[in-house]
């Protein structure tokens, strides 16, 4: 329950995104909250939050382009520090200046570079701009930017130098310069700004705001690689809340399935019983030997442990596990429902199907055991019927009170002969802690 409500808290530094030099991240699960231990939690200025690119509710914010913005309290101080900035976007509408993230003061040039700022400018072929106080350089983007589509950029710089810039979009690097100006000038923005989204703040002249949306905005005091830029462009949904509802919802679903199978068997069961009530006292001990079986098949102790394994593989985000585990249990139930419609069964499906179950014993208790099964070469398996299931309870005794409370190497052996014409020998056999141990084991436990 713990780890369930671990889950469900606060949003935190998604799985697989580069956290080296990450001085500030705002992922929006929310809120404007920095999601470092720094803890520069943004305010927010008239921007609505919205789902994000993945469908996940109130995980991105949405921009006016008039007035909206987010003020935080990072001081993204340059001063010839190399720095990186990560973000998601998507415009609503191409307009020129849309800044999206910015720091600074406002002086112009040759006094520039006391303001760094990261935008777009639609007059300019669809570039992305890199601005230092008016000290600009735009980059024509490999694909124009369409209004409605998300897309992943980063800009950073290893050198402080204008011209030492870089701009990815979803992945790419941007190479050609659409338009620049003043190339050589420094970025060193002073010590008493700090960072906002979607604002150029100008004190005593216009301001410039974006219209969109944002999410996912990452600041490093480092320039990032290539694959560490792919790694952000790539990095998948790790909305924990949505994968814990949806693994949730299809365990519930499963669950049912196996309540409503189980009820519907022995519904069919009680009927059969009943209508065989009117036959030879000889037939009517064979389907009761037959009812007892199919009760012991759907023991609940072996369906409640192997569903619970299933969520513990869950849980663990062992989901290979978890699917292969799943996949072999559906096939044995299946098998078992579908043997259940014939009163006996071909020796050969009857092994199979307890290879099976020793196969989902295994996974379960992680190969704490072997086995093999053995049939000797007069026995015909083609045409050797038996009851369903018949063998499994005595396995499945073998397994819980012998074989589980030994230490050491643990060996079950299953084999098959021809005792006589018409009689069939299986022996089920495990070194295991012994019938007196077992029972002295249970007797303290009772106590």
């Amino acid at each position: 329950m713990l780890l369930f409500l671990s889950f469900l808290c606060g949003a935190q530094i998604d799985e697989g995104i580069p956290t080296r030099g990450m001085v500030g991240y705002w992922p929006f699960s929310g809120n404007a909250h920095d999601q470092t231990k720094a803890g520069h939690n943004g305010t927010v200025h008239g921007v609505k939050i919205i789902g994000d690119r993945f469908g996940n509710a109130r995980s991105a914010y949405d921009f006016n382009g008039t007035s909206a913005f987010i003020s935080t309290s990072f001081k993204g101080i340059l001063g010839g520090h190399p720095r990186a900035v990560s973000f998601w976007m998507k415009t609503s509408e191409s307009v020129n200046s849309m800044p999206v993230l910015s720091w600074g003061g406002s002086a112009l040039y040759p006094s520039s570079g006391e303001r760094f700022e990261c935008s777009f400018n639609y007059m300019l072929q669809n570039g992305a701009t890199i601005d230092v106080s008016y000290a600009a350089m735009s980059y024509e983007a490999h694909h124009p930017i369409a209004d409605g589509m998300w897309h992943h950029y980063v800009f950073q710089f290893n050198s402080p130098v204008l011209d030492k810039v870089e701009i990815y979009q979803d992945g790419d690097l941007l190479t050609h310069v659409g338009h620049s100006f003043y190339r050589n000038t420094l970025l060193h923005t002073g010590q008493g700004s700090t960072v906002r989204f979607g604002q150029v703040f100008v004190p005593g002249k216009r301001n410039y705001f974006f219209k969109g949306q944002l999410d996912d905005i990452a600041i490093y005091n480092r320039a990032l690689s290539q694959g560490e830029i792919l790694d952000l462009y790539y990095a998948k949904n790790t909305d924990k809340t949505a994968m814990i509802l949806k693994w949730g919802i299809a365990f519930f679903i499963l669950l049912l399935l196996l309540f409503l199978t189980t009820w519907l068997i022995k519904r069919r069961l009680r009927h059969a019983v009943l209508r065989e009530k009117e036959k030879l006292e000889m037939s009517n001990r064979w389907y009761e030997q037959e009812n007892r079986v199919l009760k012991a098949q759907m023991d609940p102790h072996f369906i409640f442990n192997s569903l619970n394994a299933i969520l513990q593989f869950i849980i663990a985000k062992e989901n290979d596990k978890a699917e292969y585990y799943l996949t072999k249990f559906s096939r044995l139930m299946r098998e078992l429902l579908e043997s259940n419609i014939h009163e006996s069964i071909r020796l050969r499906d009857e092994i199979e199907t307890l290879r099976k179950y020793l196969e989902i014993e295994t996974l379960r208790f992680d190969t704490a055991f072997n086995y093999d099964i053995f049939v000797s070469k007069e026995v015909d398996m083609e045409k050797v019927h038996i009851p369903n299931f018949l063998i499994q309870p005595f396995i499945e005794n073998a397994l819980r009170h012998g074989l589980l409370p030994k230490l050491g190497y643990k060996q079950l052996s299953i084999s098959f002969h021809q005792q006589e014409k018409g009689t069939l020998m299986c022996t089920v056999d495990d070194n295991g802690v012994g019938r007196k141990k077992s029972l002295e084991s249970k007797n303290n436990f009772n106590t």
